[in-house]
């Protein structure tokens, strides 16, 4: 659009205007080309009870926020009520829940501070767990979690 602008018309902020003009203009939105969806892989099949959870945070509802666990297996879900989604009480309930069902070998979140901080991943190196992050702002990676919310 830009290049058969130009070979008609010049003025210093041409690229900008038509970029502006393009932008604004409904029938360009309407026909222009959607974005190529990704193709979705499914996660492998889980052999046995929590051999990879999935984690997510719910809220704030009522200031409350609700840290929420998936087995991928059984599709078990582990709800906590935590005042803030910060890495402590993250590990906290990690911790109790793994106390009842045994570590995981692996743990799937998105990129929220409270799974990507040096605490998070220091506990996930300690115990021999493997955390995996979707990518940011494709939610669905982490379905079992995103699901539940």
């Amino acid at each position: 659009m830009k290049s058969m602008g130009r070979s008609y018309f010049w003025w210093p902020s041409i690229d900008s205007d038509i970029e502006r003009t393009a932008k604004c203009c409904t029938l360009c939105l309407e026909s222009r080309p959607e974005p190529q969806q990704c193709i979705l892989t499914k996660w492998p099949k889980s052999l046995h009870v929590f051999e990879r959870i999935h984690l997510d945070y719910l809220g704030p509802i009522n200031i409350k926020m609700f840290l929420i666990i998936i087995d991928s297996y059984s599709k078990w879900p582990e709800v906590f009520e935590v005042d803030n989604a910060d890495t402590f009480n993250t590990l906290e309930k990690l911790k109790e829940t793994f106390a009842r069902f045994g570590l995981p070998e692996t743990i799937v979140s998105d990129n929220g501070t409270p799974f990507t901080s040096n605490e998070f991943s220091q506990f996930c190196e300690t115990n021999g767990i493997k955390h995996l992050t979707s990518p940011p702002f494709h939610p669905a990676s982490n379905g079992a979690a995103e699901n539940a919310v």
